[in-house]
């Protein structure tokens, strides 16, 4: 049986994760005729064939495919909520090239819960009733998302500060789904950008988990061009790690304890964490005026 991990449906390719898998699973997130499924994509050379797979099922049960292309992970949570009715990311995230898998996505982020989880591995485990001949769905290939992704994360930002300093940053795409966003958002920010690991071939120049090991030479051609910072991204770019202008990983920690306290300032609210997070997340929400609320590991929670 097909069983959801804390981040979707993940397994290598041609074992847990195949082609009649993904035409499954299309078929069964399609509730009723018409409906809108976002679908996107990391930069895996697997990718294209479940693509495929996946709309077929979609269109077999008389739902409405919405191709996004190879995008980031939030970049397809974002065209959910403008544009669809769930979506399907096609990514096994940080994991190595020969795995592959499907992160669902709700209208409201990935908040589809566990008990939709459930009722997926449910239908997966059924023979699919494809629609009628007359009802069969439609692809519709997904425009400007990318823009959109880029705009909502400008107004977030103070843009003129950031102009006004210019600082240079390397970003290193990891040959993923970063590429289709980060250079462009960060240049229309005010960045210097000098990026690597760039074109999403499918073809990964380093490990797609943003850690020391696989991040040395990103961290060396910061300090080298001596970079303001470094930023990288793992396969579907929903994670990413800073590196200072010495060439230092900044710890997941460390930054989430940066971001809370920044997004905290002059205002009293709350933080929601794993309880993998660190007593630094902690210590800084509550310096911060703020209140840590912790959760179990895993996006639905």
């Amino acid at each position: 049986m097909v069983k959801f991990g804390t981040s979707g449906i993940r397994g290598r390719f041609g074992e847990e994760v195949t082609p009649e898998l993904a035409i499954r699973l299309g078929q069964a997130v399609v509730e009723k005729k018409g409906m809108r499924i976002v679908v996107g994509r990391d930069a895996r050379s697997t990718g294209k064939l479940r693509e495929e797979a996946l709309i077929s099922g979609i269109l077999s049960a008389g739902g409405i495919a919405l191709r996004a292309g190879v995008v980031p992970t939030p970049t397809v949570s974002l065209a959910v909520k403008n544009h669809g009715d769930c979506g399907i990311m096609i990514t096994a995230s940080h994991n190595p090239p020969e795995y592959n898998g499907f992160k669902l996505l709700g209208k409201n982020g990935e908040e589809v819960g566990k008990d939709y989880e459930k009722k997926i591995e449910q239908a997966l485990e059924k023979e699919g009733k494809p629609a009628n001949w007359k009802e069969i769905g439609e692809t519709v290939r997904l425009k400007g998302v990318e823009a959109e992704h880029i705009k909502l994360v400008l107004s977030l930002v103070d843009v003129d500060l950031i102009r006004k300093k210019k600082p240079k940053v390397v970003i290193d795409c990891g040959n993923g789904a970063a590429c289709s966003v980060m250079p462009y958002a960060l240049r229309m920010a005010g960045c210097k950008v000098v990026a690597v690991n760039a074109e999403p071939s499918g073809e990964f120049a380093r490990g797609l988990e943003p850690n020391e090991e696989n991040l040395a030479e990103t961290a060396r051609i910061v300090k080298a061009i001596g970079a303001d910072l470094g930023i990288a991204h793992d396969g579907d770019a929903d994670r990413a790690i800073a590196i200072d202008e010495n060439g230092a990983l900044l710890g997941l920690d460390a930054q989430l304890a940066l971001v809370a306290a920044g997004e905290l300032q002059g205002k009293k609210g709350k933080v929601v964490s794993t309880i993998e997070a660190s007593l630094a997340v902690k210590d800084a929400v509550e310096n911060a005026g703020g209140e840590l609320l912790v959760t179990p590991v895993g996006s639905t929670h």
